[in-house]
């Protein structure tokens, strides 16, 4: 596995997450299969929008070296923080037909941004521990 493609597959990580805490806390509280499809309901206007980041960030992600990989790491918590709100804007404008204050969305952003940092600390660490485990996946010139 390259550098890139354990990259673009850790962005599946914060839908793991979540799934393995539906999980998790229906068997433990003894909630049913209703709460999971409820969680999974209620969690779509987190994740259709992360969905659309993830895609973009997959496709920028493909092909690039590891110092490359590891500055879109540091960079794309904020740029999900961005993200995150201009689509939590839309979102609720749909509905309420108002927008939120400029203090209820630097709120927003500045969530969104640490739990993207939180999220991506595993795969990040991951990748930096066993960097010399994955392959570089830039070709190789024999001579």
């Amino acid at each position: 596995m390259t550098h890139a493609r354990f990259f673009q597959l850790s962005l599946c990580w914060p839908f793991i997450v979540w799934l393995l805490y539906l999980l998790f806390s229906s068997f433990k509280d003894h909630r049913g299969i209703t709460f999971i499809v409820k969680g999974l309901y209620d969690s779509c206007p987190i994740f259709v929008p992360y969905a659309l980041f993830a895609a973009l960030v997959w496709r920028l992600a493909k092909g690039r070296s590891f110092r490359q990989l590891i500055m879109i790491a540091f960079i794309a918590p904020i740029v999900w923080g961005i993200f995150y709100v201009f689509s939590h804007m839309v979102q609720f404008y749909i509905k309420e037909h108002i927008v939120e204050g400029w203090f209820v969305l630097a709120v927003i952003f500045f969530w969104a941004t640490v739990v993207g940092y939180l999220i991506e600390i595993i795969p990040l660490a991951i990748l930096v521990i066993f960097k010399d485990d994955f392959k570089s996946g830039q070709p190789v010139h024999n001579q």
